[in-house]
């Protein structure tokens, strides 16, 4: 199964990111009909299997018209992973109960708009790497010496224990301590976040917790500093009887 594409893009097969299952038509020979890319070579020759036999076209060949995409695969809601939105939002984790979402993604109350449906598995990306300071200019570190004075609190990146366990991260910086192979920085403000869940508690067996539902009878709500719950500040309260 293939999605048409809505406008016709042409250029090279390199320039159309033609990956295999997407089908073109090479410019010049319409006659020749459609061709999907079956794979790239090691060389990175791009080979077609066709009817007429197996050919290859080089990244820079002559232009080609891109037809369709191959289909991306349906989506499958998965509990404890999270999701990106259609408008780009991260949501989650799956609780895998009552939730706002049918198992496609799509959402499952008529009130909300297609910008809340999901549209694949939310994929973090890695930070920059900070550099250390053994490569930082002068100007970095002289920013980082007069934050000191100034009574900042600072984090060093490098390798560290806790628990018995070697880890690389974030920690408190070690004072008047300037190592070249660990990254510095002002510690960044803590990220504070409100969470409210729907909760359904009928007395027996486990309750049903989710971010929305159609008949919770409880609300829960807590905060969460940079992704860890505070305990001391979780609440419930009773909203239906």
């Amino acid at each position: 199964m293939t999605q048409e594409t809505q406008e016709t893009q042409t250029g090279t097969l390199e320039e159309l990111d033609v990956k295999p299952g997407d089908a073109v038509e090479w410019i010049g020979y319409e006659h020749v009909g459609h061709h999907t890319l079956d794979f790239i070579a090691d060389d990175g020759a791009y080979v077609f299997d066709t009817e007429q036999g197996q050919f290859a076209h080089g990244p820079d060949d002559p232009s080609f018209s891109l037809i369709s995409r191959a289909a991306t695969p349906p989506l499958t809601i998965e509990a404890g992973k999270y999701y990106k939105t259609r408008d780009g939002r991260k949501v989650g984790p799956m609780c895998g109960m009552i939730s706002k979402w049918n198992n496609d993604g799509t959402c499952r109350r008529a009130c909300d708009t297609r910008c809340d449906e999901l549209i694949a598995e939310w994929i973090d990306t890695p930070a920059d790497t900070p550099p250390t300071w053994g490569d930082m200019t002068d100007a970095e570190k002289g920013a980082l010496l007069l934050a000191e004075l100034d009574g900042e609190c600072l984090e060093q990146k490098g390798r560290v224990i806790v628990n018995g366990e070697s880890l690389f991260r974030w920690a408190p910086k070690q004072e008047g301590c300037w190592l070249d192979k660990f990254a510095y920085r002002i510690k960044p403000e803590p990220l504070v976040e409100n969470v409210t869940l729907m909760v359904y508690d009928n007395g027996e067996g486990q309750p049903h917790i989710a971010e929305y539902m159609s008949d919770p009878n409880y609300r829960m709500v807590y905060t969460r500093t940079n992704g860890e719950p505070d305990l001391d500040s979780i609440k419930m309260e009773r909203i239906n009887d």
